[in-house]
């Protein structure tokens, strides 16, 4: 992380009684999660097809930040 970051454990349990008391909290929750890890698995996608292509010559690294 590049700033201050806070963390907190989230169980199962605690999603399924956040669900049965505020089932539109836990939703606006699961979609939020839903996008982090699809725009994770895309950026993780992106560097691994430009070492591929580095790995073959076809261009050069871009800085690794």
């Amino acid at each position: 992380a590049k700033t201050d970051v806070r963390l907190t454990i989230f169980t199962r349990q605690d999603y399924a009684h956040l669900k049965s008391c505020h089932p539109e909290v836990a939703t606006i929750i699961l979609e939020y999660l839903i996008i982090a890890a699809d725009n994770i698995a895309c950026q993780l996608l992106s560097k691994y097809s430009e070492s591929i292509a580095y790995i073959h010559g076809v261009t050069r690294p871009r800085s690794m930040s």
